[in-house]
């Protein structure tokens, strides 16, 4: 996982939304990624590289995977086979939402359906999330890619193809097969396949605008019948949908605690006895409470290191002295050790190309 903490280590440790380490996600994602990378020729051992996930794993319908590990096939995929978004979306349909599913089916009425989206859909798609508004005759959902923030960076573009073909799935299983967007707007240049997307989305497309936006007519989404609307099952589904939610709160993990204590303390809370005594924990516990949520103690020291190193390598005044001593490291040199481990490049060539300053 270095290059994806090296790219957008700062992003996915403050990103509020979600825990990066956390192996809560649902297999489908990463099954259909896989899945139509093998279809196109890809093999299963390059589709799944750097990962951490193994074939005995991929078949496992019990397995679950961290917001790092998704990343990292898509990744491989934006490499290997680069226009797939759309197709893998497609299948995300609502069978494959698990829980979330039955919530969308069993809302009693549209607004209630609203809310459902609104709230949960990142249980599915924890790369996006979506924003609810009204105009009159229709409703309007701002799609936003959590990262990266360039509208033209080729993941952004995944990310939003993705929810795009799924949301039409999604659409098509609540309110039947003439189910049609009204309009989409999108924040990127027009792709080179840019005609594919009003075949493939079946409404007018329109790139380059200032927000991602999937604009519906009212009368595409009256519920009739297609969906089943059961008001005790909706209840326990919204029930099942939140205790997931907060399993998966960045809050409510230990990874998370222990990430936030080494940020307030990045040069000395750096043994796990420090760290379980702060959280009124035994070591052993804290320890397996980790391992639970799929990372180790020294996981997250060494990602909390190295977003700061990353940091510090941009400020010209810092030596690579000053930074080992910040990090907790006994000399320059352990920290070159160690940020080449973590990015296979060196503190002086990562300075010379993102300051301009070089170091010897």
């Amino acid at each position: 996982m270095k290059a994806l903490l090296s790219e957008f280590g700062g992003v996915l440790q403050h990103n509020s939304m979600f825990n990066v380490m956390v192996r809560g996600y649902s297999p489908h994602l990463i099954t259909f990624l896989v899945s139509e990378m093998r279809r196109q020729g890809v093999a299963l051992e390059a589709a799944l590289a750097g990962s951490d996930i193994t074939p005995a794993t991929l078949a496992s319908t019990a397995s679950r995977y961290s917001v790092l590990q998704i990343l990292r096939v898509v990744m491989n995929s934006l490499r290997l086979t680069p226009e797939i978004a759309f197709d893998v979306g497609a299948r995300l349909q609502v069978v494959a939402c698990g829980i979330y599913g039955y919530a969308m089916l069993s809302s009693p009425d549209r607004q209630q359906l609203i809310g459902v989206v609104r709230k949960y859909a990142h249980l599915v798609d924890p790369l996006t999330r979506v924003t609810y508004s009204r105009l009159p005759g229709y409703s309007v959902w701002q799609v936003d890619p959590l990262l990266p923030a360039d509208p033209e960076h080729p993941l952004y573009r995944f990310a939003t193809e993705l929810k795009l073909a799924s949301s039409l799935a999604i659409g098509k299983d609540l309110y039947g097969p003439q189910f049609r967007f009204h309009q989409v707007r999108l924040r990127y240049a027009a792709p080179a396949q840019a005609a594919a997307y009003a075949q493939r989305l079946q409404c007018p497309v329109e790139f380059a605008q200032e927000l991602n936006q999937v604009i519906l007519s009212d009368a595409d989404t009256v519920l009739q019948g297609v969906s089943r609307p059961d008001p005790m099952t909706h209840a326990l589904a919204l029930q099942l949908c939140e205790s997931e939610a907060q399993r998966l709160a960045p809050t409510e993990s230990f990874s998370s605690a222990v990430a936030a204590l080494l940020r307030e303390r990045p040069n000395t809370m750096h043994n796990i006895d420090q760290a379980a005594a702060q959280l009124a924990l035994h070591p052993r516990t804290l320890r397996r409470r980790l391992q639970t949520e799929g990372t180790r103690f020294s996981d997250i020291v060494n990602a909390q290191r190295l977003e700061l190193a990353l940091l510090y390598l941009r400020q010209r005044e810092l030596s690579n002295e000053d930074i080992a001593v910040r990090l907790g490291y006994s000399d320059a040199a352990n920290f070159r050790k160690a940020f080449v481990a973590w990015t296979g490049d060196t503190p002086s060539r990562f300075r010379q190309r993102h300051s301009g300053q070089s170091q010897t």
